[in-house]
């Protein structure tokens, strides 16, 4: 949950989309477009309100795309949504780097990238990134929104943020079902992970791909996560 998850970094993404395909994005409470919550939430409450938006826009066919921790959001819904079609995950957050991250020379070495940053070298890398991957107008929105939800967030808020996190079940056994396509997008160091991962799946369309080199794999391929998506719907 960072200031930077927002709709505004996946707009190249839905860019592209056909025009009657329909969009819920979702930011998390208190980051991107969203306002921080007005009392006291976990993990199950803020699961069942976004279960309440998905349910109330009555599609016959759901793809949940998930970035990071939302992919433990992702898990929780596929356990709830019967019209779940595909699942889309960019990086999502398995159990195994939370519990019993992997020691491998790869993972030491991502993890050492930014270790010793101080707040002021993490500023300019992302700046960086932004500029590398977005027109200058869009980074400078993207930045002027993160900055927004950044500063109005309050310890009270922080706290909240916190013990949603907190209230997630890490050692939960949930995995996707079996039968649905599961397509994810990783680093190339992150890729056995995943194919042991409670995201893959056995469907004959689910697969790991390796592509990006940061964690913001949708900042960088846009192109190739929606042609993914339009083509997971074509074939339903």
């Amino acid at each position: 949950m960072d200031s930077f998850s927002s709709l505004q970094t996946f707009q190249p993404v839905i860019d592209q989309f056909p025009d009657h395909f329909g969009v819920l994005a979702v930011d998390y409470l208190g980051m991107g477009l969203s306002k921080a919550a007005d009392r006291d939430y976990c993990f199950s409450d803020e699961l069942q309100a976004i279960y309440h938006m998905i349910d109330q826009c009555a599609a016959k066919q759901v793809i949940v795309v998930a970035h990071s921790i939302a992919g433990v959001y992702a898990l929780a819904l596929s356990q709830k949504l019967s019209n779940l079609a595909a699942f889309i995950g960019i990086e999502p957050t398995t159990r195994e780097i939370i519990t019993n991250p992997p020691r491998d020379p790869e993972y030491v070495k991502a993890a050492e990238k930014f270790k010793h940053l101080t707040q002021a070298q993490g500023s300019s890398w992302i700046h960086a990134q932004l500029d590398r991957c977005f027109s200058k107008e869009q980074a400078a929105l993207i930045w002027q929104t993160s900055e927004k939800a950044s500063n109005a967030l309050t310890t009270d808020d922080e706290k909240r943020l916190q013990s949603i996190f907190d209230s997630i079940n890490w050692q939960s056994e949930i995995k996707l079902p079996n039968n649905l396509p599961s397509v994810i997008f990783t680093e190339a160091y992150r890729k056995k992970e995943y194919c042991r991962s409670e995201y893959m799946t056995n469907h004959r369309q689910s697969q790991v791909i390796a592509a990006g080199t940061f964690h913001y794999l949708h900042w960088e391929i846009p192109t190739e996560i929606s042609k993914t998506m339009i083509d997971i719907i074509s074939s339903l």
